[in-house]
Parts: structure tokens; C-alpha cells; sequence
């Protein structure tokens, strides 16, 4: 169970580090924070959301939970989303520090 967690935690960190900062190919990341910025405006947290690794992690490690832990206990789920998000956030801000 370590090493799926841990698999996760790096894969939530990617995914929402490629759309909240990357344009990826083709521009679709910036074309998705565009299309965000023009139907919900510029201070909408939705909008907000998509630009934040940090914000993005708690709902992106909330989504993986659901899928890879699959019948834990209610307690377990929250600790593993919870604590999935904040190695995220940990990661994040060592890279970046800040």
C-alpha cells in the first residue's frame, strides 16, 4: 500500500503541476486555463483553482483516492487524501521554495 501511495502522490504532483504551470502540447493546458479564465473570469475560484498546484492537489488527491483505494474505512480514505495532498504541497513547495 506504501508504494501505491507513493506512486500516487507523484503522479497527483505531475498532473497538477503540468496544468496549473505547463502549456503542455499543443497548448491544452493553457488553452483549458484560458477557456477557465473567459467562462468564470479571472477571480473565480474555479479559475483560481486551475492556476494553484496546492489547490489543484487537494482535489486531484481526492479523485485518486477514490479510484486506487477502493474500500479502505472512511478514516483511511480521509488520511490517504488528506495526507496525499499535503506531500504534494510538501513536494511543491521544496521545488519551489516557497
Amino acid at each position: 500500500m506504501i508504494f501505491k501511495f507513493i506512486l500516487c502522490v507523484l503522479v497527483v504532483f505531475r498532473v497538477c503541476h503540468m496544468i496549473a504551470i505547463e502549456d503542455g502540447p499543443f497548448n491544452i493546458f493553457f488553452r483549458l486555463r484560458e477557456f477557465m479564465a473567459k467562462k468564470f473570469g479571472i477571480t473565480h475560484w474555479i479559475y483560481e483553482g486551475f492556476n494553484c498546484v496546492l489547490c489543484m492537489s487537494f482535489w486531484a488527491s481526492l479523485l485518486t483516492t477514490a479510484i486506487v483505494f477502493q474500500g479502505v474505512s472512511f478514516v483511511d480514505f480521509g488520511l490517504l487524501w488528506l495526507g496525499m495532498s499535503g506531500a504534494v504541497t510538501t513536494i511543491h513547495k521544496i521545488i519551489y521554495r516557497g
